[in-house]
């Protein structure tokens, strides 16, 4: 490999080309460390690009590896490091860009799916799904705003969802909660002071006030029962 190198300051950069006629351009700094690498095909199209971080000791804390696809993201890998410069913790994303311009996003972490979010042409969410050892968590949005939260059990089947509520200017005023058969469980009421939710107001699905959460100046909240005391 034939390279140029021309000094910036107190990085390097370096730019050479392999058999493959991929041409790779890298930016070190004064201690030889990469700290950015790009790769680019023949047609001069960027086809990877690496991003690395350091500490003080010249240890790599983490790295970011992106693929493209054309001009888009496909792929991204991020590795952290603990101090000694071992890989503790890896995430990887992949983005699905559908025909009418919503983008798919599933996140694996340490080898075990975590997220898959959807999002449209603008960026705004669509859905928003986590995963755990139970089940799933769905939300999903209308104008940016929770409309609806499903949970899912290991199965995929539907256990249960919740429903938000907002007034006409868009401010959430409650929740209602229902089994997977759509029979009412519970609703919960909000309570203001100021912009702020103080008060949670829990019904039953008969209307009988079941609990009562109040949030205190720092926004913790205590539980109460129906009779306002304090639930152990």
């Amino acid at each position: 490999i034939q390279a140029d190198t021309t000094e910036k300051a107190s990085d390097d950069t370096t730019s050479a080309e392999n058999a493959d006629d991929v041409k790779i351009e890298e930016i070190t700094d004064a201690k030889g460390n990469v700290i950015e690498q790009k790769k680019f095909d023949k047609n001069g199209n960027m086809i990877e690009k690496t991003e690395n971080t350091y500490a003080g000791d010249g240890k790599l804390r983490s790295s970011t590896v992106s693929t493209y696809d054309g001009d888009k993201v496909s792929k991204e890998k991020l590795t952290f490091c603990s101090a000694d410069g071992k890989e503790n913790k890896v995430i990887e994303r992949s983005y699905t860009y559908n025909k009418d311009g919503s983008v798919l996003i599933s996140t694996v972490e340490n080898g075990k799916k975590v997220s898959e979010n959807l999002n449209d042409a603008k960026g705004n969410p669509i859905s928003a799904t986590s995963f755990n050892d139970s089940g799933s968590v769905k939300n999903n949005y209308k104008n940016g705003k929770i409309e609806k939260t499903e949970s899912f059990g290991s199965d995929g089947k539907v256990v249960g969802y919740s429903e938000m509520k907002y007034d006409e200017n868009g401010v959430a005023i409650g929740s209602e909660t229902y089994t997977e058969k759509g029979d009412l469980l519970s609703k919960t009421v909000y309570e203001y002071e100021g912009d702020k939710v103080s008060r949670l107001l829990i019904y039953d699905a008969d209307g009988t006030l079941a609990r009562i959460g109040q949030y205190d100046s720092e926004g913790k909240l205590t539980m109460l029962d129906g009779d306002g005391n304090p639930v152990k």
